[in-house]
C-alpha cells in the first residue's frame, strides 16, 4: 500500500495520492456565464469528494464524471487530469484496478500532451501505489523516481501542497526500498525525508513516518532508536485508530514488532485492531485482522491457535470473494452507467454545438474551433483564411417562396459549403443566411479554390429564384481574408478581417468572390 494525504483521504485501505484543493479556471460554457460553470465544475468536484469520504462510491464516480465532462468540454486539461486521477482513487476504492490504471494512464497523457506538470507526480505515485500494493516493489520503485523526478522540476517548494507530495513520495520509496533490503537506498530517502517541514510532518504524518523510521532504524542496527520511542510507537497503534493510514501504520508496527520478538506489545496492538475492526463492519477488515493472528501465532510456534485461524480464514476467504464479485458487479454497472452518461452528454454536445436546421458548427462551436485554429497558427506561423458568406437577397426568395423552400435553399448552400472545405476547414452558420468558413492553409490559391467550387456547385444545383424579380437563381456572395492571427483575435475579430472582402463584392453586384491578403 502506498501513503495517503493523511486524514484527508481514507480509501477502505487502498490508498493513493489526490489534490486537496481544487482551483477551476474555464473559458466560459454555452446558455452558462464563465462564473456558472466554474461554480457548477467545482461543485461537482467538492460533492465527489464528499461521497467519496461518506463511501458513496458509485455517486462519488458519477459526480467526478460530471466535472470530468465539463472540465474536458472547456479544454481545461489541468483540472482535467485532477478530475481523472479522483476518478481512479475511486475506481482503486471499487476494487476495478483496471478502471483506476485506465484514469491514471490518461492523466499521464494529457499531462504529456498538453505539458502539464503539476499532476504528473500524483499520477506516477498512484502507480507506483498500486504495484506496491502487490508487492511488486522493483517496479513500484520506478514510478516513485519518476514522481521524485517531475518534484525536482518544481522552483515553489515552500507551497504545502509540493511538501505532502515530496513526503508522499518519498516515503513510499523509503517503504519499498526496505521491503527489497535495499537499506541504503531506504536511508537515503530517510536523509531527504528528513529535511521536510515539521509542520507538515507532525500535523499529518507524524506516525506513519515514525513507524516507517523504526523499521529501517531497527534493521540497519540503530536499535536504540527504537527502543527509545518503543511506548510511543505502541500507544500511537493502539490510539490512532482515526487516522487515515491507520491499516498501514499497524501492518508495519506490526512488522517491527516481530522483527523485534515482542509477543506482548504486538498482540495488545492486534487487539487494539480488533476492536476497530469489530466497528468497521467489514470483510476487508476482518480479512486483515485474521491474517495478522495467522501472522502472529505463526511467529509465535502456537500451531493449535494457528490451524484453527486457518480454517477461520478460509470462511473468512469466501465471504471476501462474496464481496469482491458484488463489488466487481457494481464497478460494471457504473462503468456501463457512466457509458451512458458519457453518450448522452456527446449528443447533448453535438445538439449544443450544430446548428440544428443545416448540421453545421453554430457559433458556439465556431467560438471553441477557433481557439484551436488561432493556436495552432501562431505555433507554426500558417496563414490561416476566414471566409464570410451571405445568400444574396435572401428576404424576397424567403418572401416570395415561403420558410419552408427558403429553409431548404438555406440546407443546400450548407451542403455546398460543407463539401467545399472538406478536409481543408469547417463551415459554420453564423445566423439568418450569414455563413462562415474556417479554413486552416490560408494561401491564396486554396482560397480560390474553394470560392470557385462553391459558386460551380451552386450554378449546378440551380435553386429557383426567378419568382423573386430579381434572378433566375440563387447566389451568393463570397469574401475571404488571408492573414496571420494573433493571440488577441476573437470570434467577432476574424470576421472583421473577411467583412471587408464581403463588403467589396456587394457593392460590385453580388453573385462573385473577393480575397484580401493580409
Amino acid at each position: 500500500m502506498g501513503y495517503s494525504l493523511r486524514k484527508c483521504f481514507n480509501i477502505t485501505g487502498k490508498y493513493g495520492i489526490m489534490k486537496q484543493k481544487v482551483t477551476v479556471f474555464v473559458n466560459g460554457w454555452h446558455m452558462h456565464t464563465e462564473s456558472e460553470i466554474e461554480k457548477l465544475a467545482a461543485e461537482y468536484m467538492e460533492e465527489g469528494r464528499t461521497a467519496f469520504f461518506s463511501k458513496e462510491l458509485n455517486k462519488a464516480a458519477t459526480l467526478t464524471q460530471n466535472a470530468i465532462d465539463i472540465y474536458r468540454m472547456e479544454k481545461n486539461y489541468e483540472q482535467y487530469a485532477f478530475a481523472q486521477n479522483l476518478m481512479g482513487v475511486i475506481y482503486v476504492s471499487l476494487g476495478n484496478e483496471s478502471a483506476a490504471m485506465d484514469c491514471y494512464l490518461e492523466v499521464l497523457e494529457c499531462s504529456k500532451r498538453h505539458g502539464i506538470t503539476s499532476v504528473l507526480a500524483l499520477a506516477y505515485n498512484n502507480i507506483g501505489s498500486r504495484y506496491q500494493e502487490l508487492r511488486q516493489h522493483q517496479k513500484a520503485i520506478g514510478y516513485f523516481e519518476r514522481s521524485a523526478d517531475e518534484l525536482e522540476k518544481v522552483t515553489d517548494t515552500e507551497n504545502e501542497n509540493f511538501q505532502i507530495r515530496y513526503l508522499i513520495t518519498h516515503m513510499n520509496l523509503m517503504k519499498s526500498y526496505g521491503e527489497l533490503d535495499r537499506l541504503d537506498d531506504a536511508r537515503k530517502e530517510l536523509l531527504k525525508l528528513e529535511k521536510c517541514s515539521q509542520g507538515i510532518v507532525n500535523e499529518m504524518y507524524r506516525y506513519s513516518y515514525l513507524t516507517l523510521k523504526s523499521r529501517l532504524y531497527w534493521n540497519i542496527g540503530e536499535k536504540e532508536y527504537v527502543y527509545e520511542h518503543l511506548d510511543e510507537l505502541i500507544k500511537g497503534g493502539i490510539d490512532d485508530s482515526n487516522a487515515a493510514d491507520y491499516i498501514e501504520d499497524v501492518s508495519d508496527l506490526c512488522g517491527l514488532l516481530k522483527d523485534m520478538q515482542e509477543f506482548d506489545k504486538w498482540k495488545r496492538v492486534i487487539l487494539a485492531f480488533e476492536q476497530h475492526a469489530k466497528k468497521q463492519n467489514s470483510i476487508y477488515y476482518e480479512m486483515i485482522l485474521n491474517e495478522m493472528w495467522l501472522d502472529y501465532y505463526k511467529e509465535l510456534g502456537d500451531n493449535e491457535q494457528y490451524v484453527k485461524l486457518c480454517i477461520h480464514y478460509v470462511d473468512v476467504a469466501q465471504q471476501q470473494k462474496k464481496a469482491d464479485n458484488e463489488e466487481r458487479a457494481c464497478a460494471i454497472d457504473l462503468k456501463i452507467e457512466l457509458q451512458e452518461k458519457e453518450e448522452q452528454r456527446r449528443h447533448a454536445e453535438i445538439r449544443s454545438n450544430q446548428d440544428a436546421l443545416t448540421g453545421l458548427g453554430n457559433r458556439y462551436m465556431l467560438e471553441k474551433d477557433a481557439v484551436d485554429v488561432i493556436e495552432h497558427a501562431i505555433k507554426t506561423g500558417e496563414k490561416i483564411a476566414v471566409g464570410v458568406i451571405d445568400i444574396d437577397c435572401f428576404k424576397q426568395h424567403n418572401d416570395t417562396y415561403g420558410h419552408i423552400q427558403g429553409d431548404r435553399c438555406l440546407q443546400h448552400v450548407a451542403d455546398v459549403l460543407k463539401n467545399a472545405v472538406e478536409k481543408r476547414g469547417k463551415a459554420y452558420r453564423f445566423g439568418g443566411d450569414e455563413f462562415v468558413l474556417l479554413i486552416q492553409n490560408g494561401e491564396e490559391n486554396t482560397i480560390t479554390s474553394i470560392a470557385e467550387t462553391i459558386k460551380k456547385e451552386l450554378q449546378q444545383l440551380h435553386i429557383e429564384d426567378k419568382d423573386s424579380g430579381r434572378q433566375a437563381a440563387v447566389t451568393i456572395s463570397q469574401g475571404y481574408a488571408s492573414f496571420l492571427p494573433s493571440r488577441q483575435e476573437s470570434r467577432n475579430s476574424l470576421i472583421e478581417h473577411a467583412d471587408k472582402a464581403l463588403y467589396e463584392v456587394k457593392e460590385n453586384g453580388r453573385d462573385g468572390f473577393r480575397i484580401i491578403v493580409e
